[in-house]
C-alpha cells in the first residue's frame, strides 16, 4: 500500500501541468441583505484575492481571501458588518469562451453591527460561506466580475444570513 501512495504521488508530481500560479487581485461594490427585522440593504465594497496553485486542462484550484465592508443607515440605527473569510476556490475554463466560472468556500470572521434597543448587538463572531460568480476576461490581464452572488451566515440574534451581489474588476498576475 506504501509502494502504491509513493508511485501515486510522484506521478501527481511530475506528470501534471507546471503549477505556475496565478495571483487575482479584486474588488468591487456590493450590496447585501441580511434577515435582520426592519434592516435595510446595506451597501459597500469586497476585495480580496486569489492564488490558483494547480491548472488542469479545464479547472484551477487554489485559495481565496476577501474582506467585506458594508454599511447602511436607517432612521434609528447605524448597521455595518465587516467580513474577514479565506477559503478554497475552483475556477473553470470554457473553451473558446473569455467567461470563467468560479465557486468558494469561505471561514472566517465577521463584525456585526446591527439592530435597534434591545435586539442591537455590536459582536465579532465566526462566519462560514460560499461565493459563485463569473468573470469576462475584457484585457489580456484584466476582467470584468460581471456577478458575484455570496451567502455568508454569522452566528449572532440566532444567525445573520447575508446575501452579497457584488461587481467589479479582477486583476490577473502570473507568478513563476
Amino acid at each position: 500500500m506504501k509502494r502504491i501512495c509513493l508511485l501515486s504521488a510522484t506521478c501527481l508530481f511530475f506528470f501534471l501541468p507546471s503549477a505556475q500560479g496565478q495571483l487575482g487581485l479584486y474588488g468591487g461594490f456590493s450590496a447585501a441583505n441580511t434577515n435582520v427585522p426592519n434592516e435595510p440593504w446595506l451597501y459597500g465594497a469586497t476585495f480580496g484575492g486569489y492564488y490558483n496553485t494547480l491548472k488542469l486542462p479545464l479547472i484551477n484550484l487554489g485559495i481565496d481571501g476577501r474582506a467585506v465592508i458594508l454599511n447602511g443607515s436607517g432612521s434609528t440605527s447605524q448597521q455595518k458588518i465587516v467580513n474577514g473569510l479565506v477559503g478554497p476556490r475552483a475556477e473553470f475554463h470554457l473553451p473558446l469562451i473569455p467567461l470563467k466560472p468560479y465557486a468558494a468556500g469561505h471561514l472566517g470572521a465577521s463584525h456585526i453591527e446591527v439592530g435597534q434597543g434591545s435586539a442591537r448587538t455590536d459582536q465579532t463572531v465566526f462566519s462560514y460561506g460560499f461565493s459563485a460568480g463569473v468573470d469576462l476576461t475584457i484585457l489580456p490581464r484584466l476582467d470584468w466580475r460581471v456577478a458575484e452572488y455570496a451567502y455568508t451566515r454569522s452566528n449572532v440574534l440566532g444567525s445573520v444570513n447575508q446575501t452579497t451581489l457584488t461587481t467589479g474588476l479582477v486583476l490577473r498576475l502570473p507568478i513563476p
